[in-house]
Parts: C-alpha cells; structure tokens; sequence
C-alpha cells in the first residue's frame, strides 16, 4: 500500500511497472490517503492538500499505466508528454 500523497505519482508508477515486470504480471497496487497529521506535515502537506494531491496522483498513475503517456495541469502536478 502506498500513501499516494506524499510521493509523485510518476515515481509511482515507475515502481509498480518494475515490481509487476519481476512478478510476471501479478503485481497488485493499493493506494491510500494517509491519515497521521505529523506524516503529512513531514511531506509538507495537510489533510485539504492531502485528498486534492490524492485525486490528483491517482489520475496519472491510472493513466500512465492504461496508456504509457500522461499529460495533466493540476493544482500539484503538471505534466507533458
């Protein structure tokens, strides 16, 4: 389970294409908000950007792992293909 919040999702997704490449295709991800107010604020964050940078995050690595390519202009991340 990764606390998809305090880590960029490209990372991300680069991790679970690994671990599913060296599974043999039977890797299963979860992702998770966090909910610790000290670990969010360690990761310079908070509860309100959590879920926004949550909703985000999840986006990307939903797409980049359907498509291969992401572009996205959010409010925490922005990407071009």
């Amino acid at each position: 389970m990764v606390q998809l919040p305090l880590h960029h999702p490209l990372e991300v997704v680069e991790q679970v294409a690994v671990l599913d490449n060296l599974s043999g295709g039977r890797a299963v991800a979860g992702f998770g908000l966090g909910w610790k107010e000290n670990e969010l604020r360690a990761f310079g964050t908070s509860r309100a950007q959590a879920i926004a940078r949550f909703e985000e995050g999840f986006e990307i690595v939903r797409r980049a792992l359907e498509d291969g390519v992401v572009t996205f202009a959010g409010e925490h991340f922005r990407l071009e293909a």
